[in-house]
């Protein structure tokens, strides 16, 4: 008999940006605004399918600097799983996490570099931060809630 586990939230954090890449770009462009989830059988990247760089542009053209940053944010609060269709969306089974790391760029800024396979077996990478903290301290949190949901709940081979 096999053991029937609900998927459950675990961990969760609005406004992250997401790039398809090793590293974190410099720029938001490139990038997709998204809710992260980790739940106890997948890691999702739920995308707003932009990267807000328009609307900062608009806002900070009509505000300043100061409005972009206060006015200027891409909304992530209203997503559901429908957000997996959207352009940068992600679901990535526990079992497929090969590596993750809390890491650190070149000008400080802490992100959360995933690596994971695809079908077939190709080797894929992504990571997230915060759009607007170089300083951030969540990503240790991140690292070590995805090193535990692994441990705990990933029928895979745990790398």
């Amino acid at each position: 008999m096999e053991d029937k586990i609900d998927e459950v939230i675990l961990f969760a954090q609005d406004g992250l940006q997401v790039w398809h890449e090793r590293r974190p770009g410099y720029t938001i462009f490139g990038s997709y605004v998204a809710r992260v989830l980790l739940t106890s059988k997948r890691l999702l990247f739920l995308s707003t399918g932009e990267s807000g760089a328009a609307r900062r542009l608009l806002v900070g053209a009509a505000f300043g600097p100061i409005g972009s940053m206060v006015f200027g944010e891409t909304p992530t609060a209203e997503l559901d799983a429908r957000a997996l269709e959207v352009e940068g969306s992600l679901a990535i089974p526990l079992e497929r996490l090969t590596d993750h790391a809390a890491q650190r760029r070149c000008d400080c800024a802490n992100y959360v570099g995933v690596q994971y396979t695809k079908e077939p077996e190709s080797l894929m990478q992504c990571c997230f931060m915060p759009k607007d903290s170089v300083a951030w301290s969540g990503a240790e949190r991140w690292a070590e809630k995805i090193t535990v949901a692994r441990g705990a709940f990933s029928r895979g081979p745990y790398r």
